[in-house]
């Protein structure tokens, strides 16, 4: 199995939007899910990976990756 690589696919974050960044990194990640460039059965990025490239801290990735593993499963 595969790991996502985030190298060059930076989501990109809006710091003054009014929606939460992990909300917006979650739609992100559905998308390319949803899209296939992230494929079925690949491995999500590390949350250390997502931190850095998201700026959100660990405890906020937590839900959006658990939301977005449950997606792809079911």
């Amino acid at each position: 199995m595969n790991r996502y690589r985030m190298e060059g696919r930076m989501p990109i974050m809006d710091a003054q939007s009014k929606e939460p960044l992990y909300q917006q990194l979650y739609k992100q990640l559905s998308k390319r899910i949803a899209s296939g460039e992230i494929p079925s059965g690949t491995k999500m990025p590390s949350i250390r990976q997502l931190m850095k490239a998201s700026g959100v801290g660990k405890i906020r990735l937590r839900q959006p990756i658990s939301n977005c593993s449950q997606k792809a499963t079911s």
